[in-house]
């Protein structure tokens, strides 16, 4: 039973001579401590939170309760009418001794509750986890009632959340922008209460399932970050779970132009190039091309056909696409053709100057374009359609002349002769 016997020791130990004076003297005692008890009278609350069945926290009564006159410990009780000079509490005997009594709370949780009477520590075991989530357990508190009853509210709210975990995030990476949508998997993520990135919360989230968030990512500068999802069970910890990614830069490709039909071999010089995918991420225009990542800076791509014109190479990555400028444009050429050469006679020692007629002769090169047979002219191109040329010396008979630019080399015909 509560320590009133030395309560009263603590109050006769003011005696003053006489039995007037004990009286007295005793009564100024009580009153000032009552005094003090009902002036602190207040509602009692604790919230404890469990993260598995069968964990064992702990509360400090005395945070809320005056306890007797003697101020030793206080007591949680199941009811209003409890004399707590006669009682312990919820948790120890009428001796004082701990004893283990299970109690259920108001959605369905199950609990043992064990209490310390020397430390006024009350134990609580969750022995079965409230379905929602959310419990309480009521009771009272002796705060200052004349009477010695516990007269006070008090609530212990309890939560349960499993401890989370997570597996993996997909994709594993992204822009430094943000606004990629990943799938978070784990255990225990239903109810989560933040999801961050490198520390900064998400964009949004939402929990489908105990298994599974969606969420968006935020910006952030590149690098590896940890993912972190939280819930009432703790939280979760992915380290280096997602990626930022700076876009990719192409600084040049070479050579800038080639044939319709494709086939060229292009370098294709930048930055960012190790994080993309073997597939996919190059393409000419809007043709994807076949590639080989030779290192972060350095592509080796095959141009796919296309029809002619000029286009921007780009390259994707989880960073984004690489911005488009004149470093990356390629050229596609049509064929040149050759529709007439004059004279279409001459000497076998050369000399001749020939007028040759056609298309596409803006993109061949100042020499080695021009050919009479197998044998190389010297020319001038005067325009598109138009090239002056000297014809070489060769056998007698006749030859075919050709030019060729990047687009390929002209096909032969009669009127080329």
């Amino acid at each position: 039973m509560k320590a009133w016997s030395a309560a009263c020791e603590a109050i006769s130990g003011a005696v003053l001579p006489g039995v007037f004076g004990f009286v007295r003297a005793g009564a100024i005692a009580l009153s000032l401590w009552l005094a003090s008890a009902l002036a602190a009278q207040a509602a009692c609350t604790w919230d404890v939170a469990f993260t598995f069945v069968g964990q064992t926290k702990t509360i400090n009564t005395n945070d809320c309760e005056l306890a007797a006159p003697d101020g030793t410990y206080g007591s949680f009780y199941d009811s209003p009418t409890v004399d707590i000079q006669s009682g312990y509490g919820l948790g120890a005997n009428d001796a004082g001794i701990s004893v283990a009594e299970q109690r259920s709370g108001s959605n369905g949780g199950n609990y043992e509750f064990t209490f310390n009477v020397s430390n006024s520590v009350l134990q609580i075991k969750l022995l079965t986890a409230p379905p929602s989530g959310s419990d309480s357990f009521t009771g009272y508190m002796y705060t200052g009632n004349p009477s010695f009853r516990s007269d006070t509210p008090a609530t212990i709210n309890f939560t349960y959340g499993p401890t989370p975990t997570l597996t993996a995030v997909t994709p594993a990476s992204g822009p430094t922008g943000g606004g990629t949508t990943v799938v978070i998997t784990g255990t225990n993520l239903s109810g989560a209460t933040a999801v961050t990135f490198g520390g900064t919360a998400a964009a949004g989230y939402t929990v489908n399932s105990a298994t599974q968030i969606t969420a968006t990512a935020p910006a952030r500068s590149a690098g590896f970050v940890n993912v972190v999802v939280t819930t009432s069970g703790g939280t979760a910890t992915l380290t280096g779970g997602y990626t930022y990614v700076a876009a990719p830069t192409v600084t040049s490709v070479s050579p800038a132009t080639g044939p319709t039909g494709g086939g060229t071999t292009i370098i294709i010089t930048g930055t960012g190039f190790s994080a993309a995918n073997a597939t996919g991420a190059v393409k000419f225009g809007t043709t994807n091309a076949t590639y080989t990542i030779n290192s972060a800076t350095q592509i080796t791509a095959t141009a796919p056909a296309n029809s002619a014109g000029t286009y921007d190479i780009t390259v994707t990555t989880p960073g984004g696409t690489s911005a488009t400028s004149a470093n990356d444009q390629y050229t596609y050429v049509s064929a040149p053709t050759v529709t007439s050469t004059s004279p279409t006679s001459g000497p076998t020692g050369g000399g001749t100057t020939v007028t040759i007629t056609g298309t596409g002769f803006s993109a061949a090169s100042g020499t080695g374009a021009v050919k009479f047979g197998a044998t190389t002219a010297t020319y001038t191109i005067n325009s598109n359609t138009q090239i002056t040329a000297t014809a070489p010396a060769n056998s007698a008979g006749t030859y075919d002349i050709t030019v060729t630019t990047p687009g390929g080399t002209s096909a032969t015909s009669a009127s080329d002769q």
